[in-house]
């Protein structure tokens, strides 16, 4: 139905003006694909593109008929650091209790399980 693109390498990346050039990079590659494709003959109606990171620092969309943002509903720890969000900016946090510790292993042992705690580790 189209083409698509994901700009992995934006997570990379900790400033403004580098995540607004990505962006860019990526709407300009998949656009010009989809030209390419529709010059060959061949139908192109979609034109996806996304990333959380350049999804939010595009200046243009021109061309592109989708954006798919990740988690930019919700931020978390590696949009913090990339630099797309503040830590106040992030809307969901996990709240446990720590129930028991091995100081000799530096371990905190906690009551909230693997997916809680282990999918957001920043960069």
């Amino acid at each position: 139905g189209g083409v698509m693109t994901h700009a992995g390498s934006s997570y990379d990346l900790d400033t403004l003006a580098a995540l607004a050039a990505m962006a860019e990079q990526e709407r300009a590659g998949c656009v010009r694909a989809a030209t390419r494709l529709r010059e060959a003959g061949l139908p192109c109606a979609e034109v996806s593109v996304g990333s959380t990171p350049t999804a939010l620092s595009a200046a243009s969309l021109e061309g592109v008929t989708e954006v798919r943002a990740g988690v930019y509903v919700f931020f978390d720890l590696v949009m913090r650091n990339v630099g797309v969000c503040t830590e106040d900016e992030m809307a969901l946090s996990v709240l446990t209790t720590v129930i028991g510790h091995q100081p000799e292993k530096g371990w905190a042992i906690v009551d909230a399980g693997w997916m809680a705690m282990s999918r957001d580790r920043g960069t």
